[in-house]
């Protein structure tokens, strides 16, 4: 009687263990072999690798004052109302966009509109009223 149960049992272990390890590892430090479709050759898969400016680059807004930032980042509350509140719709988009954040209308004129629920830390979401920004409502 033991023996039709350890049968089933050894065949689920089994099977278990051929589906772990095809699942692999596809963290960054993985270096796995591919063949490329249609072809027998292997291709050596690279992961990519995070590159940093340098704190002297002088690439996108860097100056100081009114509707600019001291560096290229994530925006804060405070720091995208100081940019965005005041203008129009479009030149609140261009000016986000100028800064490399994410634009979106999150209420207007009232109306709080739909929004997916995703978190990206570089997109402020505003308030437009009579086509002028009048508010940052969050980030993300």
């Amino acid at each position: 009687m033991k023996r039709t149960t350890a049968l089933p049992i050894a065949l689920l272990a089994v099977a278990i263990s051929f589906g772990a390890s095809a699942c692999g590892n596809d963290g960054p430090e993985s270096t796995s072999e591919s063949t490329a479709p249609g072809s027998t050759e292997p291709t050596a898969t690279t992961e990519p690798t995070a590159t940093t400016e340098s704190p002297e680059s002088t690439e996108g807004p860097a100056t100081s004052g009114p509707g600019t930032t001291e560096t290229m980042g994530n925006p804060t509350e405070e720091s995208a109302g100081d940019v965005l509140v005041g203008l129009t719709e479009d030149d609140a988009t261009t000016a986000a966009e100028g800064h490399g954040w994410a634009f979106r209308v999150a209420r207007r004129d009232g109306e709080d509109l739909p929004l997916t629920m995703d978190f990206r830390p570089d997109r402020v979401n505003v308030e437009v009223t009579d086509g002028e920004v009048t508010a940052v409502v969050s980030i993300g």
